[in-house]
């Protein structure tokens, strides 16, 4: 009875182990024959918004920097869907230049939630290219902002306003502000020539204001009279110290009968000349002196020639018409009886003012003979030399001229100038 049991227990004991695995081998998809459990994939959402002030084309989005979405319209839709819980970054790419603008993101990162993304807003407003100058000698700089946006500039010229804009050297890179442009002084147009930029990205170019080439004048160093009249000959004769900071400019027909320096220059005596001192501070130029005569006279043409010492602080000029019979230095100023025997006048400076030191004539006072037309210093300003206009046949003197502490002394060269027989 006992061995009965104890089989019978066995059997149930197997027969319970038997059951379990066929239920184990069921749940798992074993040969009872069951059906795995379906798999489901992550829901997916797009991201989309609206553009506001769009007025050209070229505008470029990104979303988590790439997904390149061209904007064309006042709305706009990504491409790529994203799962549900992943983030979303939009930015713009490349803005419009067609015309230039600027445009700015709002709600435009985040984490998806259960639902598409449709609130990101895009606001663009349009830029305006503007360019400036700056001058130094012969040198125009250009200067303007980085234009968002622009991959590459480009800088035009119309020479002479007529004929057109046509690109000057190379495209210029998108990190620059400024660009050098060389003056071809005497191939200008100084009243009809312009300059323009472009800011440029692959969907065009936007151009900027225009500068005259009147703009850049000072970049060559334009010098006008402070009494600037018709038919003064304002620059028929200039001089330059060495150091390149002090400039005399002739103006032989100038009409004024000041006298001294920087006189009253209105213009009631014709032809009596003037000379025009100006000095550099840095790379700026200022009118220092307004220079006439102690004896100024209608038609003398004072300042038909100059010359400037070293050190720019010497001036000679020319009165080539002087009509006084005076003779040597500072002789009697108020004589006007020799038709056109010419005059020196030779100016010091000394703290920035000028003052005249010396009326020379000729030793030998003729009439006719224009003395004075032309003038020539040497470099420390003590030695002069004065001569009339070279004539055939007839015998002129060259004026040798020294100074000394006190006084200036004189003495003639004559030369004769022969004539084939």
């Amino acid at each position: 009875m006992k061995s009965t049991s104890l089989m019978s227990k066995i059997v149930s004991e197997l027969m319970s182990v038997f059951f379990f695995l066929v239920a184990s081998l069921s749940g798992c998809g074993g040969s009872g024959g069951g059906t795995a459990p379906a798999v489901s994939n992550p829901q997916t959402y797009t991201i989309s918004g609206t553009v506001s002030g769009l007025s050209g084309s070229g505008l470029v989005l990104q979303n988590n920097s790439g997904d390149d979405l061209t904007v064309t319209g006042s709305d706009f839709s990504f491409a790529t869907a994203l799962d549900d819980g992943g983030a979303y970054d939009v930015t713009v790419l490349q803005t419009s230049l067609l015309p230039a603008q600027s445009c700015t993101v709002s709600n435009g990162s985040g984490t998806l939630s259960g639902a598409d993304v449709t609130n990101v807003s895009i606001s663009c407003s349009s830029n305006s290219i503007t360019i400036s100058s700056a001058v130094s000698t012969k040198i125009l700089t250009l200067n303007w902002s980085m234009v968002e946006g622009a991959t590459y500039y480009q800088l035009y010229s119309n020479p002479d306003g007529a004929s057109g804009y046509s690109q000057i050297g190379a495209d210029i890179a998108a990190d620059a502000t400024s660009t050098e442009v060389a003056i071809p002084v005497h191939l200008t147009d100084w009243v009809n020539g312009k300059y323009m930029l472009d800011a440029c990205n692959s969907a065009g170019c936007t151009s900027s204001n225009e500068i005259t080439s009147l703009d850049a004048i000072a970049a060559i160093g334009y010098f006008k009279a402070s009494n600037t009249g018709a038919s003064d000959q304002f620059g028929y004769s200039v001089a330059i110290s060495d150091d390149g900071n002090t400039l005399a400019v002739g103006a032989y027909h100038e009409d004024s009968n000041a006298t001294g320096i920087d006189g009253t220059e209105t213009a009631t005596l014709s032809d009596s000349g003037a000379v025009y001192v100006f000095t550099r501070s840095g790379s700026s130029w200022s009118q220092q002196a307004y220079v006439k005569v102690s004896n100024t006279g209608a038609a003398d043409e004072f300042g038909h020639s100059v010359a400037i010492s070293g050190d720019g602080n010497t001036l000679a000029v020319g009165a080539p018409y002087e009509a006084s019979m005076a003779t040597g230095i500072n002789g009697d100023e108020t004589d006007d009886t020799a038709t056109d025997a010419g005059a020196v006048y030779v100016f010091t400076r000394s703290a920035g003012s000028w003052v005249q030191q010396s009326y020379v004539k000729a030793t030998n006072t003729e009439e006719w003979v224009n003395y004075g037309t032309s003038v020539s210093l040497s470099d420390d300003g003590n030695a002069l030399a004065v001569g009339p206009p070279m004539k055939p046949v007839l015998p002129r003197a060259l004026m040798a001229i020294r100074r000394e502490p006190q006084l200036i002394m004189a003495r003639c060269i004559f030369i004769k100038r022969l004539v084939p027989s």
